[in-house]
């Protein structure tokens, strides 16, 4: 990366741990302490208590047939998955690690996964924190999943509310996406945002994320989120970001949550700028990022309403109009469900939908599902049909039918089993079993 993008890299990443330091000094007075203890961060000290771990690994059993890359020829895959996790306290000193990770074997030594990996570590980071005032700082393998990012990053996060009506969040590493497709050499990311609640449920938020692959600067952008109040219990929310390197809106979305006794309502508005949203460089890794490549912007508006007619029923229905202005295009999409509880541990649903698309790109969809849960198990079972309005590939038609059970063996230890059978115009019967055994622990 070039000077000026080491030297901010460097003073942003010094600033979150001085201040992290700062926060977390013994000596040091907590943050967000005052006269007014109705904020949720303004938190009690939490009681002595001793170290405590938990870990879970499930294994994963699956069968399937799929083409060989070589002959095209059907061959059984036999891949085998665990996936571990594990988070342990030390009791009175707030200090915590925290791990994921998953690994998989074909045991019936195909070549279907030849070009995939075979295992990750998703996340795993140490953890400092602190309650009263609020304050947590991560170093580690971690997902950032909000302050303006939707990345997993090899750094050092930084959580804290210096006020009882103020929130931050800082973060700054080398992103795992980019990470993958050359290495590290010149890559950097960091960002935040800084969150303020001047009101009982009011909420603004100012981020900022910059991104570099390379020592270039593959993306930059800012953004704002709201959150305000509505009279009789309703509320309006919102975001957009906006990309400072090509200088032009990437997203913008807008909701309302409005009950009106037995009903709600959820009118939406979203709009998204195809090339600034997806830079070619900075998510090429990511899916869709062939979007960029089109210059298009998709705007959707809809209604989503639910009603509780009984406590046992449920209904709800969605309308969507989605435009794509370069290519003059317009799709309706809308969906009705109807859900039923018998008992508390049960449901069993309807589902039916239609999207009208350009041209003859439509289709009808219907779905049914049920899951009957008992003392010391379930079963589950889903069947969904889809009917295009043109044929794909000769088919005209789709099914997907899941059956699964599952029980709890001992205490600690859970197994399922589901079967699950597709026919689509990609796959003339498509066959799939799972076996997962769960294993948990912990004190």
């Amino acid at each position: 990366m070039g000077a000026m993008s080491d030297r901010r890299f460097l003073a942003w990443m010094a600033a979150a741990l001085v201040l992290g330091l700062a926060l977390a000094f013994p000596g040091a007075p907590a943050l967000g302490e005052g006269p007014d203890p109705a904020y949720p961060t303004c938190k009690p000290p939490p009681p002595e208590t001793g170290p405590s771990y938990s870990l879970r690994a499930e294994t994963v059993l699956r069968a399937l047939e799929r083409p060989d890359r070589e002959d095209g020829k059907d061959r059984l895959i036999l891949p085998a998955y665990e996936v571990l996790s594990a988070d342990a306290e030390t009791g009175g000193s707030d200090l915590s690690v925290h791990l994921l990770g998953w690994g998989r074997k074909d045991l019936a030594g195909a070549d279907h996964f030849k070009k995939s990996e075979d295992g990750e570590l998703l996340h795993g980071y140490l953890e400092y924190g602190r309650d009263q005032g609020y304050f947590r700082i991560r170093g580690g393998r971690q997902n950032i999943l909000a302050a303006g990012a939707n990345e997993t990053v090899d750094g050092v996060r930084l959580l804290a509310s210096p006020l009882a009506w103020m929130d931050l969040d800082m973060y700054g590493g080398l992103p795992v996406s980019v990470e993958k497709l050359d290495g590290v050499d010149g890559d950097s990311m960091y960002g935040g945002r800084l969150g303020f609640r001047p009101l009982a449920r009011t909420v603004l938020g100012l981020s900022f994320k910059e991104l570099a692959d390379d020592g270039e600067n593959a993306r930059r952008e800012t953004g704002l989120d709201f959150a305000v109040p509505l009279p009789a219990g309703a509320e309006i929310r919102g975001m957009g970001t906006y990309n400072l390197k090509r200088e032009g809106m990437s997203e913008h979305f807008l909701e309302s949550l409005v009950p009106l006794g037995p009903f709600s309502l959820r009118p939406f508005w979203e709009r998204y700028d195809l090339d600034n949203l997806f830079d070619t460089v900075a998510d090429s890794a990511k899916p869709f990022s062939f979007l960029a490549l089109t210059d298009d912007t998709l705007t959707g508006a809809g209604l989503e309403a639910g009603f509780l007619s009984l406590p046992m029923w449920e209904t709800a229905v969605k309308f969507t109009r989605y435009d794509r202005e370069e290519a003059g295009e317009t799709s309706w999409h809308g969906l009705a469900r109807i859900t039923a509880r018998p008992w508390e541990s049960s449901r069993i649903g309807l589902e039916a939908g239609r999207l009208d698309g350009p041209g003859e790109m439509g289709y009808t969809l219907g779905r049914l599902f049920s899951w009957w849960g008992f003392s010391k198990g379930y079963v589950s079972g889903e069947g969904m049909v889809a009917v295009f309005d043109e044929e794909i590939y000769g088919s005209k038609e789709s099914w997907h039918v899941i059956l699964s059970a599952g029980r709890n063996l001992v205490k600690a230890l859970a197994l399922s089993l589901s079967g699950e059978y597709r026919q689509t115009p990609y796959y003339d019967s498509d066959l799939r079993v799972t076996l997962l055994l769960t294993a948990r622990g912990g004190r």
